[in-house]
């Protein structure tokens, strides 16, 4: 019984942390293509993602913390390489409320319906 319990419990931690990676993210107001890296569960309520976009200009990729719950979110680094991007880190430590539409309004439903 304690086996089990604890076999349960090892995977309701895994499962609430795993990653959704190489999905596309539906952005009907942009024509660059959005693809989730990453996807992952710090908390209930909270999505650490990493995202590529491709378009006209190239490739960026960029790192965002989410909250679902505030419908809020911070860049937490960006860049033309996920090199950069891990180097290329956001000082700012305020949560931006979206804009319906944005790029990042889909990114955000996107990553707090997983």
């Amino acid at each position: 019984m304690n086996f089990f319990l604890a076999f349960l419990t090892i995977f309701l931690i895994f499962v609430s942390s795993s990653s959704f990676a190489n999905e596309i993210i539906p952005v009907p107001t942009d024509k660059g293509i959005y693809e989730s890296l990453s996807l992952k569960k710090p908390s209930p309520n909270t999505r650490q993602m990493v995202v590529k976009r491709t378009g006209s200009y190239g490739i960026t990729y960029t790192e965002i913390l989410i909250d679902c719950d505030s419908r809020t979110y911070r860049v937490l680094g960006d860049g033309e390489t996920r090199a950069q991007m891990s180097k290329h880190k956001n000082p700012d430590k305020e949560m931006i409320p979206l804009v319906n539409g944005s790029g990042k309004f889909y990114q955000v439903e996107y990553a707090c319906s997983k």
